[in-house]
């Protein structure tokens, strides 16, 4: 092999020994064929080097077809069960498409496209993984590829997700070019504003390098996302990306704000999707400057209608909601009607959630002190608007909380405890600020309630 690969760079012109050297790709050993599309690829090189492809004659048109031939070869490993064959037949494949690459980008050849689709199909993600983390500027290219075969091809969500999970994170990847020259630096660099409620928060910006490779591949990721989300509408398929992109999408991406469509998509079809998709929302409000109204508008709509449904809520939630209420910068308006609405409901709930209600009410009092007149408010005429939507809009702060005067003579005496702590002086709570908050890693725990409370299961 050795000799012939030899004897064909030093007679580059006798195409006798070249297609010699070709048939040998049709050897019934794995490793040899390797090795023959190895010595045609330094044949190729030299061709190239010397500028026999860049003509039109009956010569290039030899070398072409040597080249489909030896391209098939290893499009042909590439569909073999072992990995390290896949990865070593891909980078023959890669040394291919570098020699006869032109302007065409190159996740649009038809060779490297036939090649990531069949290492996706045959769940070859180690592989794919393998690629993307050594040379950088492929790594773009395989995830457009990626993007462009499930437009065409929609996956099941769980693939998709596996598949993500093998995307190695900018910093992993090594500076490595192998098709193109080095990624330049030190180019110009874009404005961007960080959003937040935080009036401080807001102030702030950063720089972003939007021409960087990093940048570039945290975009590609991101059109994969939107590809992958738009055709979703199938619950089970939501549910699981609902669970699984805050724990690896939104370090992903440039814009962790893409998802909100999404999510807002999911809470609007009800039901368990709608507590998922306020979960999300809730990290892409306290950590990615989600437009904060939005989210707690969504968050008061649904509590008032799990209210109505009359069904004892799930402690994932209400950790949601306590979470949702915790922080001492949201306007006391906001948290007044929450308070107003458990204090309301707790007039018919179950004793479990009544507990809760109470203790949650108690602590937004503690957070937002400038509330306890509502406790000792003498009206004669409630003026909180219970049909409202918008939180900031049911005048709560300007009602009274009457119903404590009947809860005291509650049958429980847990109730009543927890009453007569709304009549004690409100002692403040520490302060909280947005980016404090994080959500426990046990889903089951419930969080901040009483003892009394902790006894009573859902």
């Amino acid at each position: 092999m050795e000799e012939l690969e030899k004897k064909v760079l030093e007679n580059l012109s006798d195409l006798d020994l070249l297609k010699q050297l070709t048939e040998k790709l049709h050897d019934g050993s794995t490793t040899k064929r390797m090795k023959t599309s190895e010595s045609l690829c330094r044949v190729l090189e030299e061709y190239k080097n010397a500028g026999v492809l860049d003509l039109d004659n009956s010569v290039s048109h030899f070398l072409y077809k040597i080249f489909e031939q030896t391209a098939e070869c290893a499009l042909q490993g590439v569909n073999s069960t072992e990995e390290k064959y896949q990865a070593a037949w891909s980078l023959v494949l890669l040394r291919l498409i570098k020699i006869t690459i032109a302007e065409t980008p190159l996740h649009e050849n038809v060779h490297f496209t036939t090649c990531i689709n069949s290492l996706f199909s045959g769940r070859s993600l180690k592989v794919l993984s393998y690629l993307m983390r050594e040379y950088q500027d492929i790594s773009i290219s395989i995830v457009k590829a990626l993007t462009n075969h499930i437009k065409s091809t929609p996956a099941l969500a769980e693939n998709i997700i596996n598949l993500v999970k093998a995307f190695p994170l900018s910093e992993k990847v090594k500076n490595v070019q192998f098709l193109s020259v080095k990624v330049q630096t030190n180019l110009p660099q874009k404005r961007k504003r960080v959003e937040n409620f935080d009036p401080e928060v807001e102030k702030h910006k950063i720089l972003i390098d939007t021409e960087s490779w990093d940048y570039q591949y945290r975009e590609s990721i991101s059109r994969f996302w939107s590809t992958a989300l738009f055709s979703c509408t199938k619950e089970k398929e939501m549910k699981i990306y609902l669970k699984f992109i805050p724990k690896i999408a939104f370090s992903q991406v440039n814009e962790p704000l893409m998802f909100s469509d999404f999510y807002l998509k999911a809470y609007d079809m009800g039901g368990n999707l709608a507590v998922q998709a306020l979960n999300g929302l809730f990290i892409l409000s306290t950590k990615y400057g989600l437009e904060t109204k939005l989210y707690y508008n969504k968050l008061y709509a649904l509590v008032k209608k799990r209210f109505s449904e009359g069904k004892i809520m799930k402690p994932g939630f209400l950790k949601l909601v306590e979470l949702s209420l915790s922080s001492h910068l949201l306007p006391s308006a906001l948290v007044a009607s929450f308070i107003r609405l458990f204090v309301k409901e707790s007039l018919r709930a179950p004793l479990s959630q009544v507990l809760w209600n109470l203790s949650m009410s108690l602590k937004c009092l503690k957070t937002h002190s400038a509330l306890g007149k509502m406790v000792h408010n003498d009206l004669t005429e409630d003026v909180y608007d219970n049909n409202c939507l918008d939180p900031l809009a049911t005048k709560a702060s300007e009602s009274s909380l009457w119903e404590l005067l009947i809860l005291k003579n509650h049958y429980h005496k847990a109730v009543v405890d927890l009453v007569k702590e709304f009549e004690k002086p409100i002692e403040k709570l520490p302060r909280i600020a947005p980016d404090q908050i994080d959500l426990p890693a046990d889903e089951n725990v419930v969080v901040l309630a009483p003892k009394v409370y902790e006894k009573l299961a859902f």
